[in-house]
């Protein structure tokens, strides 16, 4: 079980997900941040594998009931992820009386700044509804250029807007709202938008005539509704081997800790760079205004043949990366393709806390959305 979307924000998440894990069994039990679900739904919905199979950038947006979180795909990697308070249910609409039945504080405080009235109890407007999409599809977009200049998009930026420009050749929409984008040609009346109790067909309508679409080429991906429920289930890696360093007496085993691959992670660049990545990939992991909850593993490629000092870098830029892990006095948990575990783990372990639970598993290809479990030493 994964908690995505406005329910990840709440602050029982972690709990109830734990509880239920606790009465049905042995299962994945994880909350996602709005990074970590652009990821997965970015992988549901098709979006990283178009990316690779025709050597594309491709932008996935997915578009839920209260966010959008988009990320950037390059040869089926992550390159960057944006993610913004614009959704279809922001703004909810009684069918029957076409009144507005509730107003989200992020589409209260647009609206404000956009100067419109959008109240519950009031008769739903459409040219002000109109107003308030459109203003948030360009907000979006303003923050898809690693800009956050107006009032609007700094209101609606759920963490950072990306560090430069996204560019890409594609985009691909998923999610609820993003079903509705390729539902229809032609901007919807208000008899048809309301039909669904949201905004959600009028900020679809936005979003396929906004400058995000002028930008970049649109297409239909594979999937679009179920996208991150795809994409959480596509990828589950269990494992117990020996090739491991271990300094966490008691803590094993360890089942279901989802894995991220830092962007843009080179392992021979400045310490600062490496802790700089490690950082941002593990910020996915957390919910808008709270810190990490669960153990996290860091995976990425290693270094082949490498000499001491590059280890020692390496692990110099780790150390710092995996501060918010040790913060919370979580496991640091390193996942390598290169055979170095037992030297990087060594290394590790002397720029950290005396005796601070580490582990560092090499040979294993893994990616971001990918669960690990490691079992208890065998001897």
């Amino acid at each position: 079980m994964i908690i995505t979307g406005e329910s990840a924000l709440r602050e029982n998440a972690r709990a109830v997900v734990e509880q239920l894990a606790g009465d049905a069994g042995r299962f994945v039990v994880a909350t996602a941040g709005p990074q970590l679900e652009a990821i997965l739904a970015g992988r549901g919905s098709g979006a990283a594998a178009l990316s690779k199979k025709e050597n594309l950038r491709v932008l996935n947006l997915d578009v839920g009931g209260g966010t959008t979180n988009g990320v950037l795909f390059v040869g089926g990697e992550v390159e960057a992820t944006v993610c913004a308070h614009v959704g279809g249910r922001l703004v909810r609409i009684d069918p029957t009386s076409a009144r507005v039945v509730g107003v989200s504080p992020p589409a209260r405080e647009a609206a404000g700044i956009l100067g419109l009235r959008v109240d519950v109890g009031q008769p739903a407007d459409p040219e002000q509804l109109w107003t308030l999409c459109t203003g948030m599809t360009q907000a979006l977009h303003e923050l898809i250029e690693g800009r956050a200049d107006s009032d609007l998009a700094r209101a609606l930026v759920i963490g950072s807007p990306p560090s430069s420009p996204i560019r890409a050749d594609v985009v691909t929409f998923s999610g609820g709202t993003g079903r509705e984008l390729y539902a229809s040609t032609e901007r919807r009346s208000l008899r048809d938008v309301i039909r669904y109790g949201d905004i959600g067909p009028m900020l679809a309508d936005a979003l396929r005539l906004g400058p995000t679409c002028q930008a970049f080429a649109l297409r239909e991906p594979p999937e679009t509704v179920y996208a991150t429920v795809i994409g959480a289930g596509m990828e589950v890696l269990e494992l117990s081997g020996s090739t491991i360093f271990l300094h966490a007496d008691g803590l094993l085993p360890l089942q279901n800790v989802p894995m991220v691959k830092p962007p843009n992670l080179d392992p021979l660049a400045p310490a600062d760079r490496i802790a700089a990545s490690v950082r941002e990939g593990l910020s996915w992991f957390t919910s808008e205004g709270q810190g990490l909850d669960q153990p996290v593993a860091v995976t990425f490629p290693g270094l082949h043949h490498p000499r001491f000092d590059q280890v020692r870098n390496l692990a110099a830029g780790l150390a710092e990366g995996v501060r918010p892990l040790v913060e919370r006095g979580l496991p640091v948990i390193i996942v390598l393709e290169e055979n170095i575990g037992s030297v990087l783990g060594h290394s590790l372990s002397t720029f950290l806390p005396p005796d601070y639970p580490i582990i560092c598993i090499d040979q294993i290809r893994s990616q971001t959305g990918d669960y690990i479990d490691i079992g208890a030493p065998m001897y």
